[in-house]
Order: structure tokens, then C-alpha cells, then sequence
């Protein structure tokens, strides 16, 4: 079994100051730094590669934080992302747990689990510094720039509320220790 660890955290969305890795800006304000591609959602350091079935204990993952996961994936829905399934797994607060409506099916409320491409036009998406619309496109043109609330609905950009993030085939297993698996 694999261990989520602290250099995996991409981001914690429940501090006032976010340290994100380079890779990783906020997409509406700062914009993805230069020569940044679409294809890639993180920073490949921060990422922890799977393969499907493999357990990893997610337990580290403190509320308002967001991990990723990573394993290469032959499907279409990939396409966009160089062959590569990116699923960003968001620890939700109280707050965003509350303002969770709708969206991405979940199997624990505290948990957000979604594929890391945009329903638009498949572009990666990224990690955006706001606690409100954490998920954001990595198209940031005046046609594409889609931002995401805490239950993986489209809610700015080109993506409305009917562009919900796709969620990953998983199991979710909540106890002494929380872990995953990519099915």
C-alpha cells in the first residue's frame, strides 16, 4: 500500500495563504506560468503515480486540502491529457461540505473525488487557490477558463452548471485510516 504524504498535498485551501508547487498558480489571477501545458493538471512532483487497484492511504489529507493521483489511461476522455488520468481528491471542509450541492457523485461526503480534465474540451484542470471554486481549466482563453465549486460543478467560464467533473471508477474506505483505490 502506497502512503499519501505530506509533499503530496497540492494545495490547502483552508489557510488565508496558499503555497502551491510551481506548476500549480491559480489559474483566474495569476495564470499558469510560462510554458505550462494544458496537458498536465500538476507539477508531475507532487503527483502520486498508481495503477488501478492499488490502495493508498489518504489519511494525511487534512480538511481543505487537494492530493492527485495519477496512472496512465488508454480512454478517449484522456486524450486531452497526454494518455494520462489525473484525479485530484479534495478533503472537503464543514464549509464545503456544506456548500456542496448536487454535482459529482460522492461516496463520503468529506471526500470530493474527480477526474482532473475539463468536460468542455478535455483540457487538464488545475488547482485553483479559491476555498469556493477549487478546480480550475487550464485553458484560461475568454472561450475556456471553466472554475468548479467543492461538489465538481462548472460555475464560471465556459462550463455552466449542467459541466459537472467526471468522477473515476474508486473505492473509498473511511475508518482508523482513510484509503483509496483506482478501480
Amino acid at each position: 500500500m502506497q502512503k499519501l504524504s505530506r509533499r503530496h498535498v497540492i494545495a490547502s485551501l483552508s489557510a488565508t495563504t496558499v503555497t502551491l508547487c510551481p506548476a500549480v498558480l491559480n489559474a483566474a489571477v495569476y495564470g499558469w506560468p510560462e510554458g505550462f501545458s494544458d496537458k498536465e493538471p500538476v507539477g508531475q512532483a507532487r503527483t502520486l503515480a498508481v495503477s488501478s487497484g492499488e490502495v493508498v492511504d489518504i489519511s494525511q489529507l487534512a480538511p481543505g486540502e487537494i492530493a492527485v493521483l495519477s496512472r496512465p489511461s488508454d480512454e478517449d476522455e484522456f486524450a486531452g491529457t497526454a494518455g494520462v488520468q489525473y484525479v485530484g481528491i479534495l478533503h472537503r471542509t464543514e464549509a464545503q461540505i456544506a456548500a456542496a450541492t448536487g454535482g459529482a457523485e460522492v461516496q463520503d461526503p468529506a471526500y470530493l473525488v474527480v477526474n482532473m480534465v475539463c468536460p468542455h474540451r478535455g483540457a487538464a484542470i488545475g488547482v485553483s487557490d479559491d476555498p469556493a471554486r477549487p478546480f480550475a481549466c487550464t485553458r484560461t482563453s475568454s472561450r475556456h477558463g471553466s472554475l468548479f465549486d467543492t461538489a465538481g460543478v462548472g460555475v464560471a467560464g465556459a462550463s455552466d452548471s449542467s459541466d459537472i467533473l467526471s468522477v473515476p471508477g474508486y473505492t473509498l474506505s473511511v475508518g482508523d485510516t482513510v484509503t483509496i483505490a483506482l478501480t
